[in-house]
């Protein structure tokens, strides 16, 4: 990994070495992207794309092939949308 000038950032118990992080966008932030830009050493923490919270709750298979983590890109957050806030707790902790 690349040294930072900046300081780690610490999210719960999830240290952030380098606090910058790869946004979630729909269809560029696969697996093969998020392990290009850890390798590069540029961000700290990588995300997945944008995954519905009706796609998971309806176990919709394109949208879980979506979670193709790999230790080395830890950390990892997912980033999730949807249009009914009452979802949302049950896929948080999904």
């Amino acid at each position: 990994m690349v040294p930072s000038p900046l300081k780690p950032i610490q999210v719960g118990s999830v240290q952030v070495v380098v606090p910058i992080t790869l946004a979630p966008m729909s269809n560029v932030t696969t697996h093969a992207y998020r392990m290009i830009c850890k390798t590069l050493g540029g961000v700290g923490l990588v995300c997945t794309e944008l995954l519905s919270s009706k796609a998971i709750q309806y176990r919709n298979e394109k949208t879980f092939k979506m979670f193709d983590w790999h230790p080395a890109e830890s950390p990892a957050a997912v980033q999730l949308f949807g249009s009914n806030p009452r979802r949302w707790p049950k896929q948080r902790a999904w």
